[in-house]
């Protein structure tokens, strides 16, 4: 997260002349609906059971049967626009795919965040060029 900020920082910035409406659209719609969501879900589930009690269970099952519903919509739509990828085979692993990125992901993607905050996980990142390290420090 540091470098795509790093790299992409003046693109939030409106005195730049890199600056996008659109691209500030893209980053504000990461910032809330990746960040953001990872880091709320959390006490999200928390607030849930603390309110509703065993009925949270039934809710979170809903959720993710509304979840998967939209997946299902998607999959359809995608499959309908591009005729030549032949997806119709693939329609049965969208369940999978709902639960995964719903409850597995979503888990993932907040360690990675907090690794980054906290532990700085970034600048020890083997992915990461050494020269791009070289720069950072």
């Amino acid at each position: 997260m540091r470098l795509r900020y790093r790299k992409h920082g003046a693109l939030l910035n409106p005195f730049s002349r890199r600056f996008r409406l659109i691209e500030l659209a893209h980053e504000l719609d990461f910032i809330i609906f990746s960040i953001l969501s990872a880091v709320v879900f959390p006490f999200y589930i928390l607030w849930l059971f603390a309110t509703y009690g065993d009925l949270a269970i039934m809710i979170l099952i809903g959720a993710q049967v509304g979840m998967l519903a939209l997946d299902v919509v998607s999959f359809i739509l995608a499959a309908l626009t591009s005729p030549r990828l032949r997806s119709w085979p693939l329609l049965p692993y969208v369940p999978g795919y709902s639960l995964f990125n719903g409850l597995v992901m979503r888990f993932i993607r907040l360690a990675a965040y907090l690794q980054e905050w906290i532990f700085d996980a970034s600048y020890r990142d083997a992915y990461v060029p050494q020269k791009v390290h070289r720069v950072r420090r």
